[in-house]
C-alpha cells in the first residue's frame, strides 16, 4: 500500500515552492480563506493581524483609503519603510497617492496594491528576514510579500472545470465618538453667545435664543426670529451614516496534467459611514499555464482593474481660507442643529450657525 504525505508548501521567488522547514528565514503564509473572510475591500487590510510581526497602519477609515504595511516595524529614518510586494512575479507600488500636501488641504487616495481582487487571491507569502533580500535585491531589505492570484498560480491537476461565486455584504459605522455634555450651550461665562465653546447658560435657564443669522438670512422662510435654547444631543453623531460594501466574485477554473487557466470577474462597490464618500472597483484577471511538448511551460496573466474613489481628506484646510472638514465636526456648539439645510440657495456657499468654518456636510460633498 502506497502512502503519499502533503507538506506546506510556500512560494518564495519566481513561483519557486520551497518547504518552508527548509529555509534559512522566517516565511508565513497566509491562505485564501482567511483573506476573504472579512471581506475587506483592499487586500493590505484584509492582512491585518493574520501576520506576526507584520503591521498594516490604516490612514484613515474613509472608503478607498491608502494604507501602509511594515515587516517588523519601521526600519529607515526619514523614508519608508515598505516591504517589495511582488504579484506573480511583478513588483507593485505601494506608494499613497495624494492630491497635495497632507498638511495643507490634500486628499489621500489607495495605493496601486488597491486595484487588486482580493478574491483572485490564490496565497500570500511573507519573506521576513533580510535574508529574503538575496531573492530580490536591496529592494526587498524591509521584507518580501509574494502574493499569486489564481489566474497566476499553477493550479491542481485534476481534469476539472470548476465554477465559483462568491457574494458578500457588510456594514460599517464610525468606532466612537466623545461623549457629550447636554447640560450647558454655547458661550462664556454663564452668558450666551454664538461661539463654537459650550460654556453658556444652563438649557432649563432660557426659553429661546435669537435665530443663527447666516441661516437666518439664506434660508429667511425656513425659521422664525427665534428659536428653542435647548441641546442637539445627536448633532456630531448625525453627520454621518451607516456605510455599505457589496462584493461579487465569479471565478472559472480548469486544470489537468498538461496545464490550467482562471479567469476571475468582480465588482466591488463601497459607500463609507462618511456622505459623500464611495470606492467601486471592477476587475477581470485571466491566466493559464501549459506545457509544451519539449517539457517547457508557459504561461501568461492579464489584469483589468479600474478604481474610482470620491472623498477621503486630510489636513487643516480643503483649500486656501477654509476649515478642514473635520476641524469642528467634533466640537460643535451644543445648541447647533445640524440637520439644517447647509447650501446657500444662490451662491451655493457653505451655511454655518457662525462665521470661520465650513460646514462638514458642505465640505465633503
Amino acid at each position: 500500500e502506497d502512502t503519499q504525505a502533503w507538506e506546506e508548501v510556500v512560494v518564495t521567488a519566481f513561483g519557486i515552492e520551497r518547504n518552508p522547514k527548509q529555509l534559512g528565514y522566517a516565511v508565513s503564509k497566509v491562505n485564501t480563506e482567511e483573506i476573504v473572510e472579512n471581506s475587506e475591500p483592499d487586500l493590505v487590510r484584509s492582512l491585518a493581524g493574520k501576520v506576526p510581526g507584520v503591521n498594516v497602519n490604516f490612514s484613515t477609515g474613509v472608503a478607498g483609503a491608502s494604507n501602509q504595511i511594515n515587516i517588523r516595524g519601521a526600519t529607515t529614518l526619514g523614508s519608508a519603510s515598505q516591504p517589495l510586494i511582488i504579484v506573480d512575479g511583478i513588483a507593485y507600488d505601494n506608494s499613497q497617492v495624494t492630491t497635495s500636501s497632507q498638511t495643507t488641504g490634500g486628499g489621500g487616495y489607495g495605493s496601486g496594491i488597491s486595484s487588486l481582487d482580493p478574491n483572485d487571491i490564490a496565497s500570500v507569502n511573507v519573506l521576513k528576514s533580510t535574508a529574503a533580500a538575496a531573492l530580490y535585491g536591496s529592494r526587498a531589505t524591509n521584507g518580501v510579500i509574494v502574493i499569486t492570484t489564481k489566474s497566476g498560480s499553477g493550479g491542481v491537476a485534476g481534469d476539472k472545470l470548476n465554477v465559483s461565486l462568491s457574494s458578500g455584504t457588510y456594514f460599517e459605522t464610525i468606532a466612537n465618538l466623545p461623549e457629550y455634555q447636554n447640560t450647558y450651550g454655547n458661550g462664556v461665562n454663564y452668558s450666551y453667545v454664538n461661539a463654537n465653546g459650550s460654556w453658556g447658560p444652563r438649557f432649563d435657564s432660557l426659553e429661546t435664543i435669537p435665530t443663527w443669522p447666516n441661516i437666518l438670512n439664506a434660508f429667511p422662510d425656513l425659521l422664525g426670529p427665534t428659536v428653542p435654547y435647548e441641546a442637539q444631543p445627536n448633532n456630531v453623531e448625525s453627520l454621518f451614516k451607516t456605510g455599505l460594501v457589496m462584493d461579487n466574485s465569479a471565478n472559472l477554473s480548469y486544470s489537468n496534467e498538461n496545464g490550467n487557466f482562471s479567469v476571475t470577474i468582480s465588482d466591488l462597490n463601497q459607500e463609507g459611514y462618511i456622505p459623500y464618500n464611495t470606492f467601486d472597483r471592477s476587475s477581470v484577471s485571466a491566466g493559464g499555464n501549459f506545457k509544451l511538448a519539449n517539457k517547457l511551460t508557459v504561461g501568461a496573466v492579464l489584469t483589468y482593474s479600474e478604481t474610482k474613489q470620491i472623498g477621503g481628506f486630510f489636513g487643516e484646510n480643503q483649500f486656501a481660507g477654509s476649515a478642514s472638514s473635520f476641524a469642528r465636526a467634533l466640537w460643535l456648539g451644543r445648541t447647533w442643529d445640524m440637520s439644517l439645510p447647509f447650501e446657500h440657495p444662490v451662491t451655493g456657499a457653505s451655511v454655518t450657525p457662525n462665521n470661520g468654518w465650513d460646514h462638514p456636510l458642505w465640505s465633503w460633498k
